[in-house]
């Protein structure tokens, strides 16, 4: 009798702490959300960057932003490194609906791009990551390589960590690699503003930082 009875103080208590345990964890899962940030850049808009490049490290900076990925792109851009440099790109409508090269190497004054991209990928290169998986780049004016999508481990892998106006917030990205694995691009997940987020292509460039004023 007296084993019947602490059997059922036993469960009752079991119940008791497991129902508290259940409700600690959804608080836990609740505090423990992520804010999402996933915003089409406007004139406003300062995506900054880290650079290494040759081991000479500086940042880069992108502003005066005017993206519309059914006509042009354009922005300026400016770097902290030695010669201070600076410039504007110019994308036109037929390089942002379709160039499959990019344009990596800034050295100052204003560019206007007919057949590549530069911060942000093409519409057709987005289109093609997204339905087949795989897609070819051009990265450093030479040969073209096939990048394919690296499929995502873990709920994290699915996001890019970074500062928005001073807090932490999570980009819903892409990731692609080559074959061999020598290059690697990050890419927000957003038709409207395929960004370049992170990529290791003989050198690296990192957004840590985007200003939304």
């Amino acid at each position: 009798m007296k084993k019947s009875i602490a059997k059922k103080i036993i469960l009752m208590l079991s119940l008791m702490f497991g129902l508290t345990f259940i409700v600690q964890s959804q608080e836990v899962a609740k505090d423990e959300s992520i804010s999402i940030f996933n915003e089409v850049p406007d004139d406003g808009f300062v995506y900054e960057y880290f650079v290494n490049f040759q081991g000479s490290k500086y940042n880069f900076y992108v502003s005066n932003i005017l993206l519309d990925m059914d006509d042009f792109t354009t922005f300026h851009y400016r770097m902290d490194n030695y010669d201070q440099t600076e410039g504007d790109i110019n994308i036109s409508k037929d390089a942002t609906a379709s160039a499959t090269d990019l344009y990596n190497y800034f050295s100052g004054g204003e560019v206007t791009l007919d057949n590549q991209t530069s911060v942000w990928l093409s519409r057709k290169i987005f289109e093609e990551i997204k339905d087949k998986g795989k897609v070819v780049i051009s990265t450093d004016k030479s040969s073209p390589k096939t990048f394919k999508v690296i499929k995502a481990k873990n709920d994290a892998d699915k996001y890019y960590k970074v500062l928005v106006d001073g807090e932490y917030e999570y980009i819903p990205c892409i990731q692609i690699a080559t074959e061999d694995g020598s290059q690697e691009i990050w890419i927000t997940d957003n038709p409207n503003n395929p960004l370049i987020l992170k990529m290791f292509i003989g050198f690296s460039i990192e957004l840590f930082f985007v200003n939304t004023f």
